[in-house]
Parts: C-alpha cells; structure tokens; sequence
C-alpha cells in the first residue's frame, strides 16, 4: 500500500472491541516529545503507530497547524485504531515504515520535522493478534508476520531450514547459546505448526532454570528474520534521516541489542548528529507501572546535512547481523 490511501481509508472499519484493553502503553511520551522539540506547525511521521500512545501526544505538540501521520504495517491493528486515531486528527496510513522515502517524496507531504520510531511490539501483538508473536499463547499458529499477506510464516521456516542454519539464525539474531541443541530438537520434531510445538522443543533441551530466557530469545530471532526487522531498521535509519528536513529529528526506542547498536552507529553517519549520548531509559515509576517498557532504549538523531544513502547502507551492515540463506 502507498501513499495515497491515507486516513479515508480506515473509515467504516469496525473494530472488535476487545483491543482497547491489550493496547500498548507507549513509552517514555514525554522525554521523546522533548527531544523531539515539537512546535505547533510541524509536520511529524510516526512510523510505527500501533495504538497511537506517541501519536496523538505528537498531534498535541504540534497544533495548531501541524500534521502528524501515523504508518501501520499491521492490518489487525490498524483495523482496531485506525478510525479512532482518524477522528482525533492523525493521517492514518497502512504502510511500513521502511518506505518512507517512497511515501515522503509522493508530493501529498511537506519535508518532516521529524520521525519516530517504537520497535516493541504491542500487547495486541501478544496477546490478541493470534499471530504465535508470544511463547505463552501455546495454541496459536506459528506465523508472527507483522503483515500476514507478505512473506512466509514462522512454521514454514522451521519445517523447511537445515538444522545448521536454524542454529545460524538463532544465534545471530536471538544471541542463544544453545542455538544448536535447539535446533537438532526442532529438526527431528517436523513438523512443527503451533507455539506449543516450538516451545515444547525448547523446553526439551534445556533445564527448567534457562527456558525463559531461551525462549525470549528463540521467539526473537525467528520473529527479526520473518519479518527482516533489522533490514527494515537500516532502511527505516537511512532513508528517515534522508527524507527529514536539515536539523530534523529522528528519535528511535529499541529493546533489543542489535536494534539499539544500528541506531547508535546511526549518529556516526556523515550529515548525523547524536542528540543523546548514552540512551535515555524510562524512569523506575515508570518500569514499575508498565515492566515490559523495563529493555527500552531511546536515542535521538538530528539531521545536520545531506545524506549520502548509499554509503549510510555501507557502514550500517557492519553492525548489522545477517544470515547467508533465505527462503522463497
């Protein structure tokens, strides 16, 4: 979807109702909206809207007279937040955040001010999408595309890789040092269709006191690879800070190590200025009323001159994991 279909086209759309109570609680609002430096005028893109917590505080800081447009790659999400994120004022998009040069330089946009980024995954992701995205919704399908009409589910990965380059995948992405152990017992458990199936070879192998933290990181790796989530960062990063106005911002919370490592090596890109030095973290009334934001990381760009894309892509790849395989 590109740009055009914009926030007339979530009208109509019903949502189930449920949502409201799984909604993501956003992070760290007011210390991105700072460092953002918002004024009433400014144009702001939040490539990954969700629930719209960061949105509508942008909407806020930005009128009268600005714009914020919200992309969502999801189209269960966007179908539950979409017409209440319309009716309040935010341009609602279906899109992934990765094309927003593609989107930016369609002519229906002035240059942004800036961009933001949540890579967390939302509690309806978890908990009410019935994509397998959570290891204790044991009897969902393993699919965890953000998109499920794009790409291969999760299942089809585990039941067609060799053993060796499951391990691969889960040792670069997920940082899992019983990557192989595990993938021996996915290879000799096919076919695999369901969380329970992945979670019941991960518990085969391990001893009870080291499931947790395999799983964390088993469930993470499969989901960075259906979903080529570092790929769509590099992209998010280069062409963001490409397409925003000289001096813009771009402000990215990650919660994991490699998500935060491309945006700290972000700041050393010719025509880039790190705004924080070392990452801004919530505050612990905040990881005590909301725990899942306690692996957050915010870091803040600024744009100071023109962006050469093609060398931005260079650098970032040497910080970036990668695999040497594909499917499909």
């Amino acid at each position: 979807m590109v740009a055009g279909e914009v926030s007339g086209m979530v009208q109509g759309c019903e949502t189930a109702g449920g949502a409201e109570a799984l909604m993501h609680q956003p992070v760290m609002v007011e210390e991105v909206v700072s460092l953002l430096e918002l004024s009433p005028g400014d144009f702001v893109v939040d490539g990954t809207l969700g629930f719209g917590g960061h949105a509508l505080r942008f909407l806020e800081a930005v009128m009268p007279g600005g714009l914020v447009l919200g992309l969502e790659k999801n189209p269960l999400t966007l179908r539950e937040a979409g017409p209440r994120l319309a009716s309040a004022g935010v341009r609602v998009m279906r899109a992934d955040f990765r094309k927003i040069k593609e989107i930016l330089i369609s002519g229906m946009f002035p240059e942004p001010k800036a961009l933001f980024l949540d890579l967390g995954l939302s509690s309806f992701l978890l908990e009410g999408s019935g994509l397998g995205f959570s290891f204790k919704r044991l009897d969902e399908p393993l699919d965890m595309r953000y998109d499920p009409s794009e790409g291969l589910p999760a299942r089809d990965i585990l039941n067609s890789l060799p053993g060796e380059q499951l391990a691969e995948l889960f040792r670069k992405y997920g940082e899992e040092p019983s990557a192989a152990a595990v993938a021996r017992r996915i290879v000799s458990s096919r076919p695999l269709e369901t969380v329970g199936d992945l979670v019941s070879c991960v518990e085969r192998v391990l001893p009870p006191g080291r499931r947790g933290k395999a799983l964390h990181r088993v469930f993470q790796a499969l989901r960075i690879f259906v979903n080529d989530e570092t790929g769509a960062l590099m992209d998010g990063i280069v062409y963001g800070l490409s397409s925003l106005c000289v001096g813009g911002r771009l402000a990215v919370i990650s919660y994991h190590s490699i998500e935060d490592r491309l945006v700290k090596f972000a700041g050393r890109l010719q025509g880039v200025e790190p705004i924080t030095g070392r990452p801004i973290t919530p505050s612990p009334e905040e990881r005590m009323r909301n725990p899942r934001s306690r692996s957050a990381k915010l870091r803040v760009l600024a744009k100071k001159g023109d962006i050469d894309e093609k060398a931005s892509f260079g650098f970032l790849s040497s910080f970036c994991p990668s695999v040497s395989f594909g499917l499909g």
